[in-house]
């Protein structure tokens, strides 16, 4: 089991340094206009940059690219970056730092916007660090204007906000989706792309949402278990078991793709025995050997996050963590002629996967070592149990 680990531990350290000098398809759009393929440096774009390094070919040297030389770029045909001109409030959200003022403080500076909305309406995102901006135009207004927000202090350090971004909206965007209530509740975050959306179907019945909004997977999985128990210090012979599951995913809409929630229902049953060798005491002082045999079935649920690193355009390697809650079925430990039931129990699994082409995955998980016999009273012995599984699915979803 250890050189089990320590060679895991080596193979996930060798993909981990691989995956963070990936390139991943991308495009950039010169001063003159010219849109040029390439493969852009896989930095996850969560503090958008005003540089970054490309490729033109997979084996090509690596070059800078820089806002003064390209206009415009994007990343994985879902991110798209353009260059702007703009009065930004750089005013941090800060409340031991905020000024008394309702006003922003706006300087004008050049930066890549990421592109939310595009259409009648246009909303662009800014995010550096702690710092983040909502920006909009029109096709009446195509100046690029930020949205007005900012929280400010009054007397006796009460915290006030100025939500003039709600104003821009009601004065750029007219339609009946998007009511004065509804503004009136709009809050400064990821959801404005909702309204930008409405507005653009208002006035284009064949407008397309961008991609950006959460992404869901369904894959089945199917793999083999193996079920490690010790009793009474002794390693009960556990059955391989056969695990059969369907896995959720939840791609969230930042960090390029990188984070997902997941949520994986699935059924698993095993049998274990050991010969237990313990002494009769008095004079002699015999040993005598009992049978220790557990029957186990069970439902999972597993919830947990993912983090993707991408190892090349179609190659990116995964890494779980887990909280598992096992629904315990008919399931007992027999042992001197005692029967032991077995209750409910939740633990922690680690976890690291290879999935190719987003469709073929395998994967492989460690279930960190509980106690199956916690919720047994007077119960003289503990029954720990640990586990170690391997899956592999396909994402028809």
């Amino acid at each position: 089991m250890k050189k089990i680990s320590a060679l895991t531990f080596c193979l996930l350290a060798l993909f981990t340094v691989k995956a963070q000098v990936s390139f991943i398809k991308g495009y950039v759009i010169d001063n003159n206009n010219e849109k040029i393929s390439c493969l852009i440096k896989d930095i996850d774009f969560k503090n958008i940059p005003k540089e970054f390094e490309y490729k033109r070919t997979q084996d090509g040297k690596v070059e800078n690219g820089s806002i003064e030389n390209f206009k415009e770029f994007g990343v994985n045909e879902n991110l798209r970056f353009i260059r702007a001109v703009v009065d930004i409030d750089k005013t941090i959200d800060n409340i031991e730092l905020l000024d008394t003022s309702s006003k922003p403080n706006f300087v004008k500076d050049t930066l890549y916007l990421k592109v939310l909305a595009d259409g009648d309406a246009n909303l662009y995102y800014y995010e550096y660090k702690n710092l983040k901006r909502y920006f909009f135009s029109t096709s009446q207004q195509q100046k690029i204007e930020q949205l007005v927000y900012k929280m400010y202090t009054k007397e006796h350090k009460t915290v006030s906000y100025n939500n003039h971004f709600r104003q821009q909206l009601s004065l750029n965007l007219k339609c009946d989706a998007i009511t004065l209530i509804r503004l009136e509740n709009q809050l400064y975050n990821n959801t404005l792309i909702h309204i930008f959306d409405d507005y653009n179907q208002c006035m284009d019945a064949n407008y397309v949402a961008l991609p950006n909004k959460y992404i869901f997977h369904l894959t089945p999985k199917i793999g083999v278990k193996s079920n490690m128990l010790k009793f009474k210090e002794h390693t009960l012979d556990a059955d391989l078991s056969t695990k059969v599951g369907v896995e959720l995913e939840f791609v969230f809409p930042f960090n390029n793709g990188k984070w997902a929630m997941i949520v994986e229902p699935s059924f698993h049953k095993f049998d274990a025995e050991a010969s237990i060798k313990e002494y009769r005491g008095g004079y002699e002082d015999l040993p005598i050997y009992n049978d220790a045999v557990v029957n186990y079935s069970s439902v999972e649920l597993s919830m947990g996050v993912r983090h993707y690193l991408n190892l090349n355009n179609k190659s990116k390697l995964y890494f779980n963590y887990i909280y598992l809650f096992d629904f315990v079925g008919d399931s007992n430990l027999k042992f001197k002629n005692q029967e032991y039931k077995f209750g409910n129990i939740s633990y922690s699994v680690l976890g690291a996967g290879f999935k190719y082409n987003d469709k073929f995955s395998a994967e492989i998980r460690y279930g960190i070592k509980t106690n199956l016999t916690w919720k047994i009273v007077n119960f003289e012995s503990r029954l720990d149990y640990s586990n170690l599984s391997f899956l592999v699915g396909y994402t028809i979803l």
